[in-house]
């Protein structure tokens, strides 16, 4: 197993920036914007209000996903 401790940091600087990281092979990470929304209480079936947020994505090389 490779053991990369540096680039979970690395990545998660270059996210609180704002900026998307690509790695040559491997995949692209990059920040995306959730809009306030409507959505329910799993327990209560209540409406309740979803605040903003960003989520954090990934989309994995072409050349990756073929080897696979």
């Amino acid at each position: 197993m490779l053991r990369t401790w540096a680039m979970p940091d690395q990545i998660a600087s270059a996210a609180a920036k704002g900026q998307d990281v690509a790695i040559q092979g491997f995949g692209k990470f990059s920040v995306k914007h959730r809009p306030e929304r409507q959505g329910r209480n799993p327990s209560t079936g209540a409406a309740m209000t979803i605040t903003a947020g960003k989520k954090m994505t990934s989309t994995v090389a072409k050349g990756l996903k073929d080897k696979l």
